[in-house]
């Protein structure tokens, strides 16, 4: 279709749009206007029918001769009853029958014209029904409300269970056993495994070779495949993991330092996120020649409302002289089938012994 047909059907569809606008709108002002003159049939002020909620307050005096009733027009659910048998009063007061108040609930822009234009007169509303029609409505209203709630609740339990069954939590305990002294000229035997950057580590999927530089010295190490660069910082994450190592400028830091600056950081950070981690705790440093390492644990408050167990481990390996800070952390609120056999390839590229449960 060309340009020209384009604009053809864009103005049809305006000029369509437009045409129902104002019929809507003359429809709007014919019942308006029919109202009106319902309210002046009935000895009440014509002007009443466009006051907001006082239209609502002569309308109920006409039908149930108190106005104040139309309170009950704000009761939740309750109110369609009330409503209804308001229409079906309507009808009575200009001497129409209950199957005209039914037209009055469904058609209301055709049977209030007819009851405002034609020859039905005003007679008064009388006191029948008044008392069955408060206590319907508010009885109505009142069930209602209760079986909403109980719906909701029903809802929020079955979402919970839901979530519940679906529980992704890594089964690992929260403390370490001693290590044994790691290799620390490469974190990684020599055992067949890749040794070039961005290469596969042959035996433990997930895994590439970066290169971790200072500018005066590069180290391979070993990170998560999806991973990114920050100059001396190495990043990855995957199935709930994440893994930051950083290479030190200095060959004068040594391994407890280092931890112990890196642990102090992060303590300082949870304290300032307390609605998010609480009952956050260290265990004890375990140190042994050219390392050592501290564990922080914590208990994760969760979107969904649930707490999540989580912990971070901070080692310091002396690689070639400089310090290099390897820092993993497990988030059991994003964890899943997988976590727990990628946490142990890292444990065993790290030089970390971990105890898993069997």
């Amino acid at each position: 279709m060309d340009e020209r047909g384009v604009n053809v059907l864009v103005g049809a569809g305006m000029v369509g749009f437009l045409i129902v606008w104002l019929l809507i709108m003359a429809l709007a002002i014919f019942v308006l206007v029919a109202q009106w003159h319902l309210y002046k049939k009935a000895n009440r002020p014509g002007w009443a029918a466009i006051v907001p909620f006082y239209n609502m307050y002569v309308l109920t005096d006409i039908a149930w001769g108190n106005g104040w009733l139309f309170f009950l027009l704000f009761i939740p659910i309750g109110n369609l009853v009330f409503s209804i048998w308001t229409c079906v009063k309507l009808a009575r007061v200009f001497g129409k029958s209950g199957g005209y108040g039914v037209g009055l609930v469904f058609l209301p822009f055709v049977f209030i014209p007819m009851l405002a234009f034609g020859k039905a007169q005003y007679e008064g509303p009388s006191e029948s029904g008044k008392k069955g029609a408060i206590i319907a409505t508010v009885v109505t209203g009142v069930v209602g409300i209760i079986l909403l709630i109980v719906a909701l609740s029903v809802m929020v339990v079955a979402v919970q269970k839901s979530m519940n069954n679906y529980d992704t939590t890594v089964d690992m305990p929260m403390t370490e056993v001693p290590m044994e002294e790691p290799v620390q000229d490469d974190p990684i035997k020599d055992d067949g495994m890749k040794e070039s950057a961005n290469a596969a580590i042959e035996g433990y999927d997930g895994f590439v070779m970066a290169e971790l530089s200072n500018g005066d010295k590069t180290i391979l190490m070993p990170i998560l495949e999806e991973m990114n660069e920050y100059g001396s910082i190495v990043s990855g994450e995957a199935n709930g993991i994440s893994v930051e190592l950083s290479i030190g400028y200095s060959e004068d830091e040594d391994a407890v330092g280092n931890v112990n600056e890196e642990v102090k950081n992060y303590m300082e950070l949870y304290a300032d996120l307390s609605d998010y981690y609480v009952n956050v705790t260290t265990d004890e440093m375990i140190t042994g020649e050219g390392f050592a390492l501290q564990q922080i644990n914590f208990v994760q408050k969760g979107f969904d409302g649930v707490d999540y167990p989580g912990f971070r481990i901070i080692k310091c390996d002396i690689q070639e002289g400089y310090p290099v800070i390897i820092n993993i952390a497990i988030d059991n609120y994003s964890a899943d089938e997988n976590t727990s056999a990628l946490f142990k390839s890292a444990c065993e590229l790290y030089g970390i012994q971990f105890e898993f449960d069997s």
